[in-house]
């Protein structure tokens, strides 16, 4: 079950313990990844452009061509920002009364309620993809492909999953921790997969949920 927060703060949506990514150790790492997508952007529109001449024989001019390729890269950054945004609101998280809450801009809550169980210690099945914020973040990637063993399955109940790893965001930790001592009774360190979840995991994201 999932929905979304509406209306004024109250006491029990009132945020308890909060978890947000660290800043990148140099501020070169957003620059490359900006840089890494004017290229491509470019050439992609080069590639267009010299695919229409062969075409249709109209031979454009080298300022319009320049002005295209301008253009692709314009492209390429807007994509990648895009990209980074939609990639980054997955390490934000927040633990109040009535549940536990996802997102930075696109924020979505899962009701406490809705948890049948909380995993300790990801199954060995299962693969979180490497995505581009870890290869941007050395200290987050690190902690991530050494921390298998800390991390949670949340598992709903509708049959969603939820891999979950904050140690390595500012707060992620007592966050939780906080949210094991929340569930209780629901807390084990084994879980009896479907074959449809087994194969939904293997392929998962940190902090992503997903549905068989």
């Amino acid at each position: 079950m999932l929905i979304r927060p509406v209306g004024n703060v109250t006491e029990e949506n009132k945020t308890i313990f909060r978890a947000h990514p660290p800043k990148p150790p140099f501020w070169h790492y957003p620059a490359i990844a900006l840089f890494a997508a004017m290229v491509p952007g470019a050439f992609y529109v080069a590639a267009l452009v010299i695919a229409a001449e062969l075409i249709t024989g109209f031979q454009a001019t080298q300022s319009t061509r320049y002005v295209l390729a301008g253009v692709g890269c314009l492209l390429g950054i807007v994509t990648m920002i895009v990209f980074l945004r939609w990639e980054q609101n997955r390490w934000y998280w927040e633990l109040t009364l009535a549940g536990f809450c996802g997102g930075r801009w696109k924020k979505k809550v899962y009701p406490l309620s809705s948890i049948v169980s909380l995993v300790d210690g990801m199954p060995q099945i299962t693969l979180p993809a490497k995505s581009l914020i870890d290869m941007l973040n050395p200290r987050l990637s690190a902690v991530l492909a050494a921390g298998r063993a800390q991390a949670f399955l949340l598992v709903f109940q509708d049959g969603a999953l939820l891999p979950l790893h904050l140690h390595a965001c500012t707060g992620g930790t007592r966050l939780m921790e906080e949210l094991k001592v929340r569930l209780g009774s629901r807390v084990c360190q084994k879980h009896e997969l479907t074959a449809a979840q087994a194969r939904a995991l293997r392929l998962a994201d940190w902090n992503r949920l997903v549905r068989p």
